[in-house]
């Protein structure tokens, strides 16, 4: 992937692809998620990489298991975590994909120890 040099031109193919996939699971009622993962994940290591977009998958996924409305848990940590690493990664002139890829973990084990503490 080459996350630091993507333009808009990059990402809008990308994004009607995404759009495209969303629409065609909601409308199968999930009976094509294998299928069209694959071609989200595809799509997503070309643009970010195989470190970030499987770092995305897991963790956000991991911290929020076993818990009420764990798709929009997790969603809501990963973008929140990728939102931070890249600040990080701008304000500090880290490494993008470590950072993120860091900053992803600390969310996710930060996240299960509050979760652990409120039960």
């Amino acid at each position: 992937g080459q996350i630091l040099w993507l333009g808009w031109e990059d990402i809008w193919p990308s994004a009607i692809v995404y759009a495209a996939v969303l629409a065609a699971f909601h409308v199968s009622g999930g009976r094509f998620f294998y299928p069209l993962f694959a071609i989200l994940v595809t799509c997503s290591v070309q643009l970010v990489g195989l470190y970030l977009v499987f770092a995305g998958l897991v963790m956000p996924a991991l911290a929020a298991d076993g818990q009420d409305k764990a798709w929009l848990r997790g969603s809501v940590l990963g973008v929140a975590a990728y939102i931070a690493g890249f600040g990080l990664s701008v304000s500090l002139d880290w490494p993008t994909g470590p950072t993120v890829v860091a900053s992803l973990a600390l969310s996710a084990l930060s996240y299960r120890l509050i979760a652990a503490r409120q039960h």
